[in-house]
């Protein structure tokens, strides 16, 4: 998890703004990955096994006040046309569920990377980039 700062940092810099709305961020399954086992999550993707990273999947988190939400969404079936992702609860091992307090969440992240290590820019920047 440590070689993935800037994703770290991403994500602590949107969950830290109440107000910043949606952020969206790419990457492959070495980010899933790296953010799982960071924050202590896992999932079960069914079929597949337990905290499989699949093609076109996801991990979405979600902030509601105090609370951070997680689950992990995934394409059941790849070959199928026209497919909703299923959504399945990212469970935090600290928690046992798939939300945890955001001083929690914040700690947690914190320490899953060397901040020095990530490439930073102004959140408030991109987002009225973003909009416009």
């Amino acid at each position: 998890a440590r070689t993935e700062a800037s994703l770290f940092a991403s994500v602590l810099a949107a969950l830290r703004a109440p107000d910043h709305g949606t952020m969206v961020l790419l990457g492959h399954d070495d980010q899933l990955n790296a953010l799982g086992g960071g924050l202590g999550l896992s999932w079960r993707p069914v079929p597949f096994p337990e905290n499989s990273t699949l093609p076109a999947s996801a991990i979405h988190f979600r902030r509601i006040g105090q609370l951070v939400e997680a689950e992990y969404l995934y394409i059941q079936d790849p070959s199928a046309q026209k497919q909703r992702p299923t959504r399945v609860p990212a469970t935090f091992r600290r928690t046992g569920k798939a939300s945890i307090d955001l001083k929690s969440f914040l700690d947690l992240a914190e320490a899953a990377f060397e901040p020095d290590c990530a490439n930073l820019w102004d959140h408030s920047t991109l987002r009225q980039t973003l909009v416009a």
